[in-house]
């Protein structure tokens, strides 16, 4: 009897042990699947625009600059960046309201309850970016809501990396 006891006690701590070990790794795959850049599917895109010559120029500055700096940390899963061009007026969207109650991504302008006017309206004006031809893609588009910074997000047929105003205190 003893044996088959002293048996058992091993084999426990045995198991123990095993669990222990099987715990740590999966503990660090669970942290590390949480940290991968998840892309927000929704359609940022309420529709496209036509960007003045200064704002393609401040663009390509902005999102060249910006780039430069951060390639090393996002070069190997970021194809495209997309960057601020300026503010849209809202007379200057064709059929602004089928397209804002369409629109996969207005809730900011629809969370405002009773205000539902255009003069509660920022559009904002989206240019892309293509790293790997080192130019901006035409046309731009118009978004309503914004993803966050730094994030990916789907304008269109694009899937960019949404860096703001490409702007850094830092």
């Amino acid at each position: 009897m003893s044996g088959r006891k002293s048996l058992e006690g091993r084999f426990r701590i045995r198991l123990r042990v095993i669990k222990r070990l099987l715990t740590l790794p999966c503990i660090l795959f669970w942290v590390v699947a949480g940290k991968a850049d998840s892309i927000d599917q929704r359609n940022f895109a309420l529709d496209t625009f036509s960007p003045t010559p200064n704002d393609v120029r401040v663009a390509e500055k902005r999102v060249q600059t910006y780039w430069n700096k951060h390639k090393a940390q996002y070069g190997a899963n970021t194809r495209y960046l997309a960057v601020e061009a300026g503010a849209i007026l809202s007379g200057d969207v064709l059929e602004l309201w089928p397209k804002l109650i369409n629109s996969e991504t207005a809730t900011d302008f629809f969370a405002h309850g009773g205000r539902n006017t255009y003069s509660n309206l920022n559009l904002t004006g989206i240019q892309i970016y293509d790293t790997s031809n080192n130019r901006l893609v035409r046309p731009g588009f118009v978004s309503v809501d914004l993803p966050r910074r730094n994030h990916l997000a789907r304008w269109d047929g694009y899937i960019a990396r949404f860096i703001g105003t490409a702007w850094s205190w830092w």
